[in-house]
């Protein structure tokens, strides 16, 4: 803060602000579209409920927060072994608890879209669409 030059933070590896980051961002959002649509091709085969006892995740994890993140891989690894066997899998075929699950394919891709617009909506001048589209789907509504 204050005054005085500022540097351009190198220090992430994906900054949206070269071509690199662009071909890095394009290619691992294929990576984890592929991802997800194995993960939902071969849902029957997973079970429904996670079989997992409650702190699981907790015994799993550092003491410490990390100093540096870590590799893609990496990431993608601690999904598969961590994340994924506590999911309740909501989409499941055979999950009939609560009430349906409601996530479709065009669902995730406008969050993707959304969140790629990156626009909060708290005021007219901070997000013009957001606050204007509010206004149509509310008529709609009414």
């Amino acid at each position: 803060m204050g005054g005085g030059a500022s540097k351009k933070n190198t220090s992430h590896k994906w900054g949206a602000s070269s071509k690199a980051d662009i071909a890095e961002f394009r290619r691992r959002g294929h990576e984890m579209i592929d991802f997800i649509a194995d993960m939902y091709e071969n849902i029957e085969k997973t079970p429904v409920k996670p079989q997992v006892k409650k702190g699981y995740l907790y015994k799993q994890m550092d003491v410490q927060a990390p100093e540096k993140g870590q590799s893609w891989k990496q990431t993608m690894q601690e999904v598969q072994s961590k994340v994924l066997p506590g999911v309740l899998h909501w989409q499941h075929p055979r999950f009939f608890a609560y009430y349906p699950g409601i996530m479709g394919f065009p669902a995730l891709l406008g969050d993707l879209l959304a969140d790629s617009l990156n626009q909060p909506g708290f005021t007219w001048q901070a997000c013009p669409v957001a606050s204007e589209l509010e206004v149509v789907v509310l008529e709609w509504l009414i």
